[in-house]
């Protein structure tokens, strides 16, 4: 069950199109479709209050108008999938601020214009993945410019808003897996014994 722990900025804000943990922070991030420009904001993560108004998305020359998700890689990059130019963006987290037009064309190997609504960072393997509305796929985004591609259509789905890859399980310290494989051998030992 869901539980309500508040509006999201107080309904300060606009649209709010995205949410990502920063996984060196622990941050709460909210992409803020609002206005000509969207806005980059951090979030009370026990009650969805406006923590700081970070900015505008921009730099470069380019600008984040109809952003759709974003999602965090491990090294704590941000990147951002705005709609209205088909692009995917580093943002710094700090400032707001565009410091990478990382694939200036996201439909590069995947056809028409995708429009990815949803992004996620998969950890374990290191990429990007994007889920499109418009086209009904999941894709791996290479964070270069094109030869993307994708993993197949999901006719079932429809408006995918966003979505997260699960943490990898803990491997456990080299000392408890240690005494889980000896508690182990010592119950494979007393069970031959009683045979």
């Amino acid at each position: 069950m869901a539980e309500v722990v508040g509006r999201i900025a107080g309904g300060k804000t606009g649209n709010i199109t995205g949410l990502a943990i920063n996984p060196l922070s622990g941050d709460l991030y909210a992409l803020d479709k609002h206005g000509g420009t969207n806005r980059l904001l951090t979030i009370n993560k026990t009650d969805g209050g406006l923590i700081t108004d970070v900015g505008r998305m921009s730099g470069l020359g380019e600008r984040v108008c109809r952003g759709e998700d974003m999602a965090f890689d491990s090294a704590g990059y941000l990147y951002v999938a705005d709609d209205s130019d088909d692009e995917l963006y580093r943002v710094s987290a700090a400032t707001a601020a565009i410091v990478a037009v990382v694939d200036n064309k996201l439909e590069g190997g995947l056809g028409k214009k995708p429009r990815f609504e949803a992004l996620a960072w998969d950890a374990e393997s290191a990429r990007m993945v994007g889920y499109s509305d418009r086209c009904d796929y999941f894709a791996q985004i290479t964070l270069e410019n094109g030869n993307n591609s994708s993993y197949g259509r999901f006719a079932e789905l429809t408006d995918v808003e966003g979505m997260r890859f699960a943490a990898a399980p803990a491997v456990p310290e080299p000392g408890t897996l240690g005494v889980i494989i000896v508690g182990g051998v010592l119950t494979l030992i007393r069970r031959s014994r009683r045979k």
